[in-house]
């Protein structure tokens, strides 16, 4: 089998992504917990990070920004809106 260099377990910078979205995702598990805090500003919040993940993937890793790409954050911020 063909070594083709690191995969992308190997590399600290995946794992601090993976650090992160898991903190994030606690966070999130909190504030839907947390009766201050209304669950409509946690969705809102929600999607602003989906929003910027798909902008981040495109301007940083060079990933194609596609039609369904765009329709998938228009229906996310509609449901969020609804």
């Amino acid at each position: 089998e063909e070594n083709k260099g690191p995969t992308a377990q190997s590399l600290p910078v995946w794992w601090l992504g993976i650090l992160l979205t898991v903190g994030g995702e606690i966070g999130n598990f909190a504030a839907y917990g947390d009766p201050n805090t209304p669950a409509s500003v946690v969705t809102a919040v929600g999607c602003v990070g989906v929003i910027a993940n798909s902008f981040i993937a495109t301007l940083v890793l060079g990933e194609p920004l596609r039609v369904r790409d765009v329709a998938g954050g228009l229906l996310v911020v509609g449901g969020v809106i609804l």
